[in-house]
């Protein structure tokens, strides 16, 4: 059984670029149609007004509601869901205010032109958001398979610690996995923004390497020497950037069948399949709003998934029982053995 994953979520970025270039002539047309058959009114200029309100409306929702990360700052893992449904009521509500000079553009001539305009805007706006948000989640695949659970739920491996670059102050902390307290490791000039373990030594009685921290402004710090004694594949050890493609494996042989992939694409950005059972897991809600991407992913001996969801969530994955949970705030996550 083969792991093919390359492919993923591109249904959903077509969507996004055919909605943009062109469904929106399709709503309006759509709309158009509702308002004539609605209220009898047969007028030549309806398709194109209602074209234009789309498109009008569209690019506001751009401007406007790109990222709800952005828009939202605090969202992560646990509240991303509610987060994208306050974001559809804004948006819904928008729409109405937005497009609904073009409906009562639309019914000029009517009796009771206005109280009509006002119940049409709501009844095509009611139609096509009904119908827009079943086919984005159609093509998006559902967003993840795993259940969000308090990281207390989960056991890890002992003698592990996370090394990351932490969200409030940009500097290098590290903790042990599954408790304790952030210890700082090195204050950085200008903040950090991933890590990487290069310059590979098989010193006796184990292999080392040098934990480098990077920028994207190209700075390149040496932060400690450190124990690569739990790489048994020296091909495993984490890549600059390690963004997307296989995930980092550390004591590659004790796995049990599991291979886990970063993708590119929204939808299922992290997708896992055990080649002996059969068994799939995926993550990465990608909405109209946006999308959380994961990266810097390293797989543990306990097939657990150590990695970054979004723009600072160190979160872990465990297959097993297809769970998910927010560990801390930070980003560029690498796990290093603490013996």
């Amino acid at each position: 059984m083969s792991v093919l994953f390359a492919n993923a979520g591109t249904p959903f970025i077509w969507l996004q670029t055919f909605h943009l270039l062109f469904g929106n002539i399709l709503l309006g047309m759509l709309e158009a149609s509702l308002i004539t058959g609605a209220f009898w009114t047969i007028r030549n200029h309806v398709p194109g007004m209602m074209v234009l309100a789309n498109y009008v409306s569209a690019g506001l929702g751009m401007a406007l509601l790109v990222r709800f990360d952005g828009i939202f700052p605090d969202t992560d893992i646990t509240n991303e869901r509610s987060h994208f449904w306050i974001l559809m009521i804004v948006a819904y509500v928008l729409t109405l205010i937005v497009e609904w000079p073009f409906v009562y553009w639309c019914l000029k001539g009517e009796e009771n032109r206005f109280a009509k305009s006002i119940l049409a805007s709501f009844y095509v706006q009611s139609v096509t958001y009904v119908l827009m948000t079943g086919l984005y989640a159609l093509v998006s695949g559902g967003g993840s398979n795993l259940t969000v659970v308090p990281a207390s739920e989960m056991t890890f491996p002992e003698k592990l610690h996370v090394y990351y670059i932490s969200a409030d102050d940009g500097h290098v902390y590290r903790r042990m996995l599954g408790g304790g307290n952030a210890e700082l490791v090195k204050e950085l000039q200008e903040p950090g923004d991933w890590l990487s373990v290069e310059g590979y030594f098989r010193d006796s009685p184990c292999p080392t390497g040098r934990l480098h921290a990077h920028s994207k402004r190209g700075s390149d710090v040496v932060l400690e020497k450190v124990d690569l004694s739990e790489y048994l594949d020296f091909s495993e050890l984490p890549r600059i950037p390690n963004w997307y493609g296989y995930v980092t494996r550390m004591n590659s042989s004790s796995t049990k069948g599991w291979r886990f992939y970063n993708n590119f694409w929204p939808g299922k950005s992290f997708q896992g399949s055990n080649q002996a059972t059969g068994d799939e897991v995926y993550y990465g809600p990608a909405t109209i709003f946006g999308s959380l991407e994961t990266m810097y992913a390293t797989q543990l001996a306990s097939d657990q998934v150590i990695l970054q969801v979004g723009r600072n969530q160190i979160c872990a994955v465990d297959p097993a029982t297809k769970r998910i949970a927010l560990l801390w705030r930070g980003r560029g996550p690498v796990v290093l053995s603490s013996k």
